[in-house]
């Protein structure tokens, strides 16, 4: 069993698909934890979000606060 030019060149394209594809492997996996990551901060900021509200003249009831540009006279 001898080692030709042949069996060393597929060794070392096996050894670099082997190494490209646990890098995309990790990237993968990188990027599935980055995704939960921003789910869960964007859920937390859902939640914790505050409506600042304000009384309305005509009916008494409070209702979130308009910008200054949107009123409805």
């Amino acid at each position: 069993m001898g080692l030709s030019l042949g069996k060393l060149v597929l060794l070392a394209i096996l050894i670099v698909a082997v190494l490209y594809g646990f890098r995309l492997f990790r990237a993968l996996q990188d990027g599935r934890l980055d995704a939960q990551r921003r789910r869960r901060v964007r859920e937390s900021t859902e939640a914790e979000s505050v409506v600042d509200l304000e009384r309305n003249p005509r009916t008494g009831a409070f209702e979130p606060r308009r910008p200054p540009d949107r009123r409805d006279d």
